[in-house]
């Protein structure tokens, strides 16, 4: 069986493990297409400001300014930061 998947036209993989990798496959390729929408978002943009701005929206953290705490753990005055 070895043999015939190295040499053949044999599948290395059972159907579990084929689907797994099949997943993992579409799993890469949607994450591609993410990053290719968000580099065409600072891309189509005119000028090197805005770009700058659109890059840290992007791939920044989630806000600029410190969150409040919403785990039911914190006082009012801790602030969860990014």
């Amino acid at each position: 069986m070895v043999v015939d998947s190295l040499l053949g036209q044999g599948e290395a993989l059972d159907c579990y493990n084929q689907k797994l990798q099949d997943i993992a496959v579409n799993k890469a390729q949607l994450e591609n297409d993410v990053l290719a929408q968000q580099l065409d978002v600072i891309e189509n943009q005119a000028d090197a400001a805005t770009k700058a701005d659109k890059y840290k929206k992007v791939f920044g953290p989630c806000c600029d300014t410190p969150q409040s705490c919403c785990c039911g753990n914190c006082n009012e005055t801790t602030v969860v930061t990014r």
